[in-house]
Formats: structure tokens, C-alpha cells, sequence
């Protein structure tokens, strides 16, 4: 039975024992990521969680590396546009040493100098990396593009001028800001020993208890957009976007369904009508982008130039056959099924439970049983798609894409569906 507690400097402790595995999982969730930052600072938030593995007062890089594969090198790091995280698995006897890693990098990194001017080049480079991916790229940038200005719409790794002006005083004062107990949900799920909640208390208690830092995100304005980005590659990359549910959302349950029956698999309406009918499109396939203040209803495609067009075409066409006709009811009855199979089997490890348990927490303020969400799934009705298809897939709220050689030419092609 999972439990939620508070620590004496603010932080959110979950607690999930699974008394029949031998592992354990473990999540430092910060409420930090790229949708905190200005324009001046952006990309701090990855490259601080870079300079995290980087050295303590007592633990060298190489140490921190060693200690990862000594524990079983499942510890690993991340950074979202409202979240960043450090997490591993372990074996049960060893949760606690993993956990004293973890609190010595949140609490004792030394960021040294020399040492910050590689970790800048390195995260450049992936920043060129990032930008040498059509897929990514026109996810990033369309997400920038329907969010001009706002923090929501930075690209999470910066870019290359934000992230070499970084200095080591910058980087520390949004470390003391961010990095404290307020801002900071600890998950654990597994085989736990009885004293953790007093262990993890002692270990991590020594944060200062800071502020929740969530009221800083603010709400961003949809601004509808159509862009071309030119990269000699043989295949055109799209993006097309609708503005959609918030993480919080109780539509999430229908979105869900949705994105199950609509593109979310490879029997999904897109899938099958986009690549197998007609022969159009590579890979096509729908997703939600959902953040705290906004969300984005995404739909990827890749496609041959003589085609795209066509392709795009068929995909209103499709939506807005959707809003009129809705799901056949054998496909929404399948799909409601799957999105059961898909909660079920992606909670069966330490791992999916400490995850799951610290997004909830997140998303919703509180954590939502697997039987209450499979109710919530299996409730959602024909009318309840009808309805999220017409509030959700206006098109004259699209926004779209274009990574390719002559994108520019290609969007003005497709420039109809923005008059």
C-alpha cells in the first residue's frame, strides 16, 4: 500500500513496499526544468543536472561513475520542460547507499570551474545532435513556435549561446533556489526496509526547506503557426499540433482512448487509413504533449515529398470525418481494452510504480489507484470521443511543421489550410 508523507524540510516522500521483488526503485523528483528559465538562462536547468554527476566534497566523478555501476549502472538522470529527475533501481540491500548518492549530489556538488567549460561543449554537442534529428527538430520547434516567448516553448537543452554564457555563480543560485525541500518529491517502490521514511528523513533532511515553486509557471498563449526548416535529408518530417488537455486534466482518461484508437498504435484510424490504405506515409502516428498550464494534441509524419500533401490533406480529412462519424464500436471497445492492458502491464515493475506514483503526485496533487483508473478507462463512451475529437481537432486552431529539403516551397502548397 502506497503512503505519502511529509519530511521536516517540506519534501514529499511516497512510499510504495512490494514485500515479493528483490529491487527498488527510487525518483528525486525537482519541480524544475526548461519552463522555469528566461531567455537569458535557457537550457540551465540540463546542464545543472549534467554537473550533478559531476563531483562532491567527498565524491569525484569517477567515483560517482563507479558507484552507479557498483550499485548495478541503472542510475541515470533527466530534465523535462517542468520536471527534472534522478532515479535508479538497485538491489534491495543496496537502496539506501543509492539513496546517499543522490542526496550527496542534490545537497554537496562542487562545481568546479574547468569542469563546467567541458560539460558546456558537451551539451552542445548534443544540442547539435538534437538539431541533426528531423524527428526532433520539428517537434521542438513546432512546440516553440505555437508558444512564441514563453518558457514552455524553450527547447529543453538551451541552445548554444544560452548554455556556453552559463557561469559556475548562475548555476549555483538556481541550484540553492530550485534544489530544496519544498520543490522536491522522493519516490520509492519495492522491497523497502521498515526504517527508510526514517532514513531517507535523515539523509535528505538536511535540505533547506526553500518554497514550491510551481506558481512560477504561467499559462501560455496558443498562437497558431506554419513554419519550414530546410535540411537535406530524402524524407519530409512533419508535425502538426491542436492545443489539448492540460497534465491535470480529468479528459485525460478520454485522451487515453483517443490517441489509442486514433494514432497511437499500429492498428490505430491514422496508422492504418495514412500507411497501410493508401500507401502515403512512412511512419505516422498521434501523441499528447501535456504540460501543467497547457497541453498539445501532435500528430508526426513522415512522408515522401510527392506525397505530403496528400497525406496532410487525408489527415483532416480524417479528423474531421472523426468529429462528424466518431469510432466504429468495436475499434473504441478494442482500444479501451488496450489502454487497461497498457496501464496494467506498465505498472508491474518497482521501476513503473515509483515512476507512476511520482507523476501522479505531480500531475494531480494525489495518487490515483489502478482500479480507479481502469473505471475511469473502461467509462469512457463513443459521445465522450465525439466530443474531445470536436473540442480538441479544430482546424482552424492547426498549427504545422516542415523539416526537409524546399520546406519552404511545401508549405506554401499547404498554405489553404492556414487562410
Amino acid at each position: 500500500m502506497n503512503k505519502i508523507t511529509k519530511l521536516s524540510n517540506g519534501i514529499t516522500l511516497i512510499t510504495e513496499p512490494l514485500d515479493y521483488f528483490q529491487t527498488a526503485s527510487a525518483g528525486v523528483y525537482i519541480n524544475v526544468g526548461s519552463a522555469f528559465e528566461n531567455a537569458e538562462n535557457k537550457g540551465i536547468s540540463h546542464l545543472l543536472e549534467h554537473m550533478l554527476f559531476k563531483g562532491t566534497k567527498t565524491r569525484t566523478a569517477f567515483d560517482i561513475a563507479d558507484e552507479t555501476v557498483r550499485l548495478g549502472d541503472d542510475i541515470n538522470a533527466y530534465t523535462s520542460k517542468e520536471f527534472t529527475v534522478y532515479y535508479g533501481t538497485t538491489l534491495s540491500s543496496m537502496l539506501k547507499r543509492m539513496l546517499s548518492l543522490f542526496a550527496d549530489m542534490l545537497m554537496n556538488s562542487v562545481f568546479d570551474e574547468e569542469t563546467l567549460e567541458k560539460e558546456k561543449q558537451i551539451v552542445c554537442d548534443e544540442i547539435a545532435m538534437y538539431n541533426d534529428s528531423p524527428e526532433d527538430l520539428v517537434h521542438d520547434k513546432l512546440q516553440e513556435a505555437v508558444y512564441p516567448g514563453h518558457p514552455l516553448g524553450y527547447i529543453i537543452s538551451g541552445d548554444e549561446d544560452t548554455v556556453a554564457s552559463i557561469t559556475v555563480a548562475e548555476l549555483k543560485a538556481f541550484w540553492r533556489k530550485f534544489y530544496t525541500g519544498n520543490n522536491i518529491i522522493i519516490s520509492v517502490a519495492g522491497r523497502l526496509e521498515p526504517d527508510i521514511e526514517a532514513f531517507i528523513e535523515e539523509t535528505f533532511g538536511k535540505l533547506p526547506a526553500g518554497k514550491n515553486l510551481t506558481g512560477m509557471l504561467k499559462t501560455p498563449i496558443y498562437t497558431r503557426s506554419a513554419l519550414a526548416l530546410e535540411k537535406r535529408i530524402d524524407l519530409y518530417h512533419l508535425n502538426l499540433a491542436f492545443p489539448s488537455v492540460t497534465a491535470d486534466s480529468p479528459e485525460q482518461y478520454t485522451a487515453a482512448v483517443f490517441h489509442s484508437a486514433f494514432g497511437g498504435s499500429n492498428n490505430s484510424l491514422l496508422f492504418r487509413t495514412i500507411r497501410e490504405e493508401l500507401s502515403l506515409a512512412y511512419s505516422v502516428y498521434s501523441y499528447n504533449s501535456t504540460f501543467k498550464r497547457a497541453g498539445l494534441t501532435q500528430i508526426d509524419v513522415t512522408v515522401d515529398g510527392k506525397d505530403a500533401v496528400k497525406t496532410v490533406d487525408e489527415i483532416i480529412k480524417i479528423t474531421e470525418n472523426i468529429k462528424r462519424n466518431g469510432f466504429a464500436k468495436e475499434q473504441i471497445e478494442y482500444c479501451r481494452e488496450q489502454a487497461v492492458i497498457e496501464l496494467i502491464m506498465g505498472s508491474e515493475s518497482a521501476s513503473d510504480k515509483m515512476s507512476i506514483n511520482a507523476r501522479q503526485l505531480l500531475a494531480y496533487g494525489k495518487l490515483i489507484p489502478n482500479e480507479d483508473q481502469i473505471r475511469l478507462l473502461q467509462a469512457v463512451t463513443p459521445e465522450m470521443l465525439e466530443e474531445y475529437a470536436k473540442k480538441y481537432l479544430d482546424k482552424t486552431m492547426l498549427s504545422l511543421c516542415i523539416v526537409g529539403r524546399k520546406a519552404e516551397s511545401l508549405l506554401t502548397k499547404m498554405n489553404r489550410l492556414f487562410n
